[in-house]
């Protein structure tokens, strides 16, 4: 699922990288509270809440995600499963095709749910807002395995703090970084979590 929409100017401070978004409290806080990961391949990990904030010349994107899924989250650079830096690199998707039964079937359908937030501060209008809400599954895709699936609500919502229609070029980008900050937000979401696992035992 995804939505798109205009956001009130007022938020454009919280979307920049020195704006008080970065104050946001990440980890197994809020929204990341309880929040897990890896329930289909049966060993489950923690999730939480993540924030990333992507710049470049012409704008910024801010993402939020809360981290709630079905499947484990991985690190699309190293192959690893955050929640388990000591595995070795590996998919596990194929071994849940021979395991889904044993996992899957205690599990009620949509209880894994990662929701996402991005705010757009460069000029975008309805199309290309879309296009942001699509690489942004893409992101989460790249990040959770699997994704998408009958068990998740996966869900984005996109806003602009400017409306105005882009260069085919400048659309790019900011498909690009959305699903580059999407991404980001995701592992930030699970390391967050782990490093305050970490502190309380």
């Amino acid at each position: 699922q995804s939505s798109t929409g205009a956001a009130p100017p007022g938020c454009l401070a919280r979307a920049m990288p020195h704006g008080p978004l970065l104050t946001l409290a990440r980890g197994a806080v809020g929204a990341g509270t309880g929040a897990t990961t890896g329930k289909l391949a049966g060993e489950q990990s923690v999730g939480g809440l993540g924030l990333a904030v992507v710049a470049w010349a012409a704008g910024a994107v801010a993402a939020v995600v809360a981290v709630n899924a079905a499947g484990d989250v991985v690190d699309p650079a190293t192959g690893l499963r955050v929640a388990d830096p000591d595995a070795k690199p590996g998919d596990r998707r194929a071994a849940i095709l021979g395991d889904v039964g044993t996992a899957a079937a205690t599990m009620p359908l949509g209880t894994s749910t990662t929701l996402v937030a991005v705010v757009v501060a460069a000029p975008a209008d309805h199309p290309t807002l879309q296009r942001c809400a699509v690489a942004a599954h893409d992101g989460l895709a790249r990040t959770i395995r699997p994704c998408h699936t009958a068990y998740d609500g996966d869900t984005v919502f996109v806003a602009t703090l400017d409306e105005g229609a882009p260069t085919p070029a400048d659309g790019l980008a900011l498909a690009v970084a959305c699903e580059l900050a999407v991404e980001r937000a995701v592992l930030d979401a699970v390391r967050r979590a782990m490093a305050s696992s970490v502190g309380r035992a």
